[in-house]
């Protein structure tokens, strides 16, 4: 038996899983290896397949997010300037985690309720030793946003390193 699998918040369907045995577990793990992943979103608590695939770091964002963030990468280094992934895609539990040491004051950052984050979507990024007034801080407000990136001034005021892909 086979059954398409539409990710209709991307608008792409991914091949044939054939629901045969170890046939699923073969080609997950085949997707891995390719640098994807198929993972379980969240978007206003509603769960849904999306496809991730691995940046610089061991990080993972959503396929379109990812390839504007190496793009973008990219762009920033011919201008001798280093950009790396932080954090990208949680997990359910790794959100969760997060929030419940927020709410119990043991984290300072501000933290999105499990099931909301732009984090759960693979389209929020935290780029590592971004401060303001920092070289690479100054070049993400001029050239983020020429890849799809947004830094939500009004919102994360006190996390420069949080940046969100819009498409």
């Amino acid at each position: 038996m086979s059954k398409n699998i539409a990710l209709k918040p991307l608008g792409i369907t991914v091949g044939t899983l054939v629901l045969v045995g170890g046939a699923v577990a073969a080609a997950y793990g085949a997707l891995r290896l390719t640098g994807y992943n198929l993972v379980i979103g969240y978007k206003n608590f509603i769960p849904y397949p999306l496809l991730v695939k691995q940046v610089d770091n061991g990080v993972w964002l959503s396929t379109a997010a990812a390839d504007a963030w190496n793009a973008m990468r990219a762009a920033a280094y011919s201008e001798s300037v280093q950009l790396t992934a932080g954090s990208g895609f949680r997990w359910m539990s790794e959100q969760m985690g997060l929030w419940l040491k927020k709410v119990a004051g043991l984290y300072a950052p501000a933290v999105a309720k499990p099931g909301t984050s732009n984090h759960q979507q693979g389209r929020a990024i935290d780029v590592v030793g971004l401060t303001p007034g920092s070289p690479a801080f100054k070049w993400m407000l001029v050239n983020a946003g020429k890849y799809g990136y947004s830094w939500d001034e009004g919102k994360s005021v006190n996390e420069p390193w949080h940046w969100r892909y819009i498409d």
